[in-house]
């Protein structure tokens, strides 16, 4: 019975339009890899509701192809085009090396000491601009798409292997709870809750629609910014409220860390740019 089915597969194939029993030409081999490719992308992104003849060709075409190349090609062929997989990382939350706290907490502590409200307010802008002017020529495909970096200083190990729009996700809800935080202790009150690195961690399916929400996030940070009173940004001046990383911060501490949390992310966006296959730059 077994022989029989075998058979009838074989005679099933050679008989079908789309393959025959000679050996295939090198172009037509390529067109029916590329067919397939073309195939395979249409299904990931979602839009196989075109011209159903069209898809059910790169289908035969794909089917063809795999039954004339040698298993071995077309496993290196899919490995190729296939999702990257998720690298082992660190728990979220596991925080940064000891020594680079250490000395990210001295530099943070100096630069709040030296620095005004308007040199942390045009940081950001800059950062913000900065990170529009890398996202521009890359197509939503490329947004979306997980790259694994090094870890850069001032990164968590877990925050390794994001997108673009991952990274404009984690940024979209830091800048809504950073501005919480302002409003609550420019008011001398202490918000709610506790700041936890972990719970700052983006979607992996977010998509597109984040781009918007991430600058109404930026422009409700600066809005808040705007309306807080004048703060002196030494340390201990007012009121604070605990950063994991940093202890407690007053109103101007924070407004100070945003502008640094959009510099190392701008960062991992340029690093993420680099990183993209260059057929999805």
């Amino acid at each position: 019975m077994a022989t029989k089915a075998s058979k009838a597969a074989s005679t099933a194939s050679t008989n079908s339009p789309y393959c025959n029993s000679s050996p295939p030409s090198r172009a037509g081999l390529g067109d029916g890899i590329r067919l397939g490719r073309r195939h395979r992308e249409i299904v990931r992104l979602g839009l196989a509701e075109g011209p159903r003849e069209e898809h059910q060709s790169a289908s035969n075409h794909l089917q063809c192809a795999s039954q004339m190349v040698p298993s071995s090609t077309m496993t290196t062929l899919t490995a190729q085009h296939a999702p990257p997989l998720a690298p082992k990382l660190a728990l979220p939350g596991a925080g940064l090396p000891a020594i680079e706290l250490l000395v990210g907490r001295a530099l943070f502590a100096i630069r709040r000491w030296r620095a005004t409200r308007a040199t942390f307010t045009n940081e950001f802008l800059r950062e913000r601009d900065a990170s529009a002017r890398l996202r521009q020529p890359l197509s939503d495909l490329s947004r979306g798409q997980r790259v694994l970096i090094p870890r850069l200083r001032g990164l968590e190990d877990s925050s390794r292997f994001w997108s673009v729009w991952m990274t404009l996700d984690h940024l979209r809800i830091v800048h809504v709870e950073i501005a919480r935080v302002i409003d609550a202790l420019s008011r001398d009150t202490i918000p709610e809750g506790k700041v936890s690195t972990a719970a700052v961690k983006p979607s992996p399916d977010v998509g597109g629609e984040v781009e918007e929400q991430y600058e109404q996030s930026c422009d409700r940070l600066l809005a808040t910014v705007a309306a807080m009173p004048e703060l002196h940004p030494r340390l201990g001046s007012r009121l604070g409220f605990a950063h994991p990383w940093f202890g407690p911060l007053d109103a101007a501490g924070w407004h100070a860390l945003a502008a640094m949390h959009m510099a190392i992310h701008r960062s991992q966006i340029e690093r993420i740019t680099r990183e993209l296959p260059r057929d999805r730059q």
